[in-house]
């Protein structure tokens, strides 16, 4: 229930209900739309209200449905642990919208998202030690696709800025690469993300939402961790669409509509997310 829902119809035609909706994303890092329409142009005429969608080596907008030949793990039907898309590249996609198109009932695949806010306060009051390494030490993540894409980076889990604020989390399982650090170091690094994953985990941690179709969860990639249980694909078709935007353009929009709705919000520093 605390999760914020606006209609599709009032954010593609009034600009008062996108500045609602963006300012729910500044908050909480997630919000939802209902109401929306099937069709593929939908999908990009809702996001675009939010920014240019960003094209990445999956095009501008991904279908995820379960196949045998799957390439990625939402062409799955396996439970994913929740984490942040593509932390592999320099600069990870900033937001997320998945259109929910088909979801068939009672088989599973529940939405899991996670607060990395949230998972990174609990480390830093709990072990304090484990904390600094996961926002000190590099973490190399990477994904190739054999003959067509290598990507690889090197970069903190947890991004802080000059304050010591979070700001930003770059966390996928999948895509862990092999680890360095100095001798006597990599069991701590090891047990930091080790760590990391069990807060992740823990269902306390978790919001869980069986997305509906005509549903669009929105949340911010460099804050919010997304996962989902396993499903049946033999008892319906599960079929998510998916596109990026860059923060800095989401941003950008929250900015220039507190201009006009709320004067007092648009010098406002927003956290600027996962940094290298």
């Amino acid at each position: 229930e605390r999760i914020k829902k606006f209609q599709y119809e009032g954010v593609v035609n009034e600009d008062e209900a996108l500045f609602g909706s963006l300012r729910a994303l500044r908050d909480h890092g997630v919000m939802m739309l209902t109401g929306v329409p099937s069709a593929p142009e939908d999908t990009m005429r809702i996001a675009g209200r939010y920014g240019p969608i960003r094209e990445t080596s999956y095009g501008k907008v991904f279908d995820m449905i379960s196949k045998p030949e799957a390439r990625v793990a939402g062409e799955t039907a396996r439970a994913q642990i929740p984490h942040t898309d593509e932390p592999f590249r320099y600069s990870p996609p900033g937001f997320i919208f998945f259109h929910a198109i088909k979801i068939g009932a009672n088989m599973g695949g529940t939405s899991l998202m996670v607060d990395g806010f949230n998972i990174a306060q609990q480390m830093r009051d709990r072990t304090p030690d484990l904390f600094q390494l996961l926002t000190r030490h590099g973490v190399t993540f990477n994904r190739e696709h054999a003959g067509e894409v290598f990507f690889s980076v090197e970069a903190h889990v947890i991004s802080l800025d000059a304050k010591g604020a979070v700001t930003g989390i770059r966390f996928n399982d999948r895509c862990l690469a092999p680890q360095e650090a100095p001798k006597g170091k990599i069991d701590d690094l090891i047990e930091a993300l080790a760590e990391f994953t069990r807060l992740v985990c823990a269902p306390e941690n978790q919001f869980q939402h069986q997305i509906q179709p005509g549903e669009v969860l929105v949340f911010d990639n460099q804050r919010v961790l997304h996962g989902r249980s396993a499903f049946d694909p033999t008892k319906a078709v599960r079929h998510l669409r998916s596109c990026n935007l860059d923060r800095d353009a989401v941003h950008s929009a929250f900015r220039t509509l507190a201009r006009r709705f709320a004067p007092d919000e648009a010098e406002t520093v927003l956290y600027q997310g996962a940094i290298l």
